[in-house]
């Protein structure tokens, strides 16, 4: 996961710190910078939609919703267990994002949280919760002839699912390619941190 970490961490300012993860047949694993804690929180912004696209798929596999149903139900997720690592705009300390529904980007996760994640993205385990995740993942609206859109997923070009996301002092991005059994993640803790699609798309085609 070097090149994860390598290829964004020269633009980002002195106090920025970096969450690599990676995910394959064989399991899942994280790398961090030397600066950020074992069990630090990043936010992860609109990279949550991935998450609120399995649950929905859970829900229409249920019978329990229908993807023309408009948005009437809210959740609370709560506090999440480790540190909060601290946010930065161009280096400059930046509060939580405390105010944002959890479903709209206000979540929390660290690195070993994204790296389950993903490696249960990639391999989705035979029961209720694996359905949902591979529903979330079809495409269910067409956007040219080589994207479409997934339920949280965007699709494409062939053979590629990811989302990114982002709040006032963090950048999140996540990418799976399924034909080669390989996923990838990377956080960083600055809003202008740059190259992030490229960086997780070079881990995914290496």
């Amino acid at each position: 996961m070097a090149e994860l970490t390598g290829a964004v961490s020269p633009a980002l300012p002195a106090a920025a710190v970096i969450a690599a993860v990676a995910a394959d047949e064989g399991g899942y694993a994280v790398k961090l910078s030397d600066d950020c804690p074992l069990d630090g929180r990043f936010e992860i912004g609109s990279a949550t939609k991935t998450m609120t696209g399995m649950v929905l798929a859970s829900l229409v596999n249920d019978q329990a919703v229908a993807l023309g149903d408009p948005i009437g139900r809210w959740l609370d997720a709560g506090q999440g267990l480790g540190s909060r690592v601290q946010g930065h705009a161009r280096g400059h300390p930046v509060p939580p994002w405390t105010h944002h529904l959890c479903g709209a980007g206000g979540v929390e996760a660290s690195a070993e949280d994204m790296a389950r994640y993903l490696s249960a993205c990639l391999m989705p385990p035979d029961s209720a919760a694996g359905r949902a995740i591979r529903a979330a993942q079809q495409a269910h609206h067409r956007i040219d002839p080589l994207r479409s859109a997934g339920l949280g997923w965007a699709l494409g070009p062939p053979g590629y699912l990811g989302h990114d996301g982002g709040t006032a002092g963090f950048r999140a991005m996540l990418g799976l390619r399924p034909p080669a059994c390989r996923a990838a993640g990377v956080f960083v803790n600055d809003r202008a941190a740059p190259g992030l699609p490229l960086a997780v798309r070079r881990s995914l085609d290496r």
